[in-house]
């Protein structure tokens, strides 16, 4: 019986095969037509390209050479409507992120300068601005600024609305990298989007200006948890068992809620993590690695970061250590009237009782001590400045 049942196995094979073969034939001469669902399910296992099987045998994924054969194509005078395009056509979702080859581990980030001062950290002639970690409140008045400064000044601002998340893999900087300096080629371009600090020398690209905006944390976290009680409006209607539209932030502590609660040794998007950089420790709550790496970054790596609860005097340091693209930004400061929801969010904060503040701070402790640090930075490069009489 063994033998009767391989010859039985062979032929089931050598008929599936030739059946195969039958198919390729005809797919290849374009004599048969698939249904999309089994075309899209061979195409995405990579057992076919284009209209041949790929002899049964899974292909390499080619990201890496595709998308260096389209940063190549790269046309070079393209507006910045193309640009916009261009990066929503890599795809940030889909490409795979390597590993962070930079990364260090958390014992090894002590030992940074924890110091602020006023030196001016700008890079002569630089042609590349990336503005980082604009608040949610307010973040349309820094937005607008740097367009119109954009007109003023003589630079391209480029704010592309793909979907990106802030820590991103080695292929999705430096596609990104990749497309903003060379547009940074043809003229002088400002970059305006969340995401974390990355060393782009090391990539063998020429240093750009890092400035950014910090505020509160404490105000920060509420101004998360006011924008996610609106956007829960919209995406969980009909679903009372997800709706936090009607949870106030005490309750929210109180039920120790992810939104208003942060456990030490988890891992959290902090405020210190978009200057911290691409290191694990960057998010882990409690991590004085982090906070140190942040701190360190700032001083050495941003031209200015400037504080929400102080733009007039944040706008007024911008434009002296940054001149060709913060140029003018006290003449041209945007003072328009608060939106809806950044209204909801300033009226809210006036409720805050102290002691719920409090509470916040405390869990809050390394975000705190990191937004004091770059407060104090701020302060003495107003100093160096005589611009003291803004401080208070």
């Amino acid at each position: 019986m063994a033998p009767r049942r391989y010859t039985t196995v062979t032929l089931l094979f050598l008929m599936f095969a030739v059946l195969c073969l039958y198919l390729n034939f005809q797919l290849t001469n374009n004599k048969m037509e698939l249904p999309p669902p089994v075309r899209e399910f061979l195409q995405g296992q990579n057992l076919m390209q284009g209209n041949t099987l790929q002899d049964f045998v899974p292909t390499q994924r080619t990201e890496a050479e595709s998308l260096q054969a389209l940063l190549e194509d790269v046309n070079r005078d393209a507006d910045e409507e193309q640009i916009d395009q261009d990066l929503k056509d890599l795809n940030f979702e889909e490409m795979p992120p390597l590993p962070l080859v930079e990364d260090l581990p958390e014992a090894d980030a002590g030992g940074v300068s924890l110091e602020p001062t006023a030196r001016n950290v700008t890079a002569r002639d630089a042609r590349l601005l990336i503005v980082s970690a604009v608040p949610l409140f307010r973040a349309r008045v820094t937005s607008s600024l740097v367009k119109t400064l954009g007109e003023r000044n003589g630079f391209r601002v480029v704010m592309p609305l793909l979907p990106m998340q802030p820590k991103m893999g080695l292929y999705q900087r430096d596609a990104l990298t990749k497309y903003i300096t060379s547009a940074a080629e043809q003229e002088p371009v400002a970059f305006v989007r969340d995401m974390y600090f990355f060393d782009v020398t090391r990539m063998g690209f020429a240093r750009p200006v890092w400035t950014a905006i910090v505020q509160d944390p404490v105000e920060r976290l509420v101004s998360i948890f006011l924008h996610a009680k609106e956007q829960a409006k919209h995406q969980d209607a009909g679903h009372k068992d997800r709706d936090i539209s009607g949870l106030s932030l005490e309750q929210c502590v109180i039920s120790r809620n992810s939104l208003c609660w942060y456990s030490k040794g988890e891992q959290r998007t902090l405020q210190l993590s978009f200057f911290c950089g691409q290191h694990t420790f960057c998010e882990v709550v409690g991590s004085r690695s982090g906070l140190q790496m942040a701190k360190y970054q700032v001083e050495h790596q941003f031209s200015v970061v400037g504080v929400l609860e102080e733009l007039t005097l944040s706008y007024a340091v911008l434009q002296e250590y940054v001149p060709r693209y913060w140029g003018n930004a006290s003449i041209f400061m945007i003072r328009t009237e608060l939106g809806s929801e950044d209204l909801e969010t300033a009226n809210y904060l006036n409720t805050i009782p102290e002691k719920v503040r409090q509470y916040l701070r405390a869990l809050l402790k390394e975000e705190i001590d990191f937004y004091l640090f770059v407060r104090q930075r701020l302060h003495l490069q107003a100093a160096s400045l005589g611009l003291a009489k803004q401080l208070y």
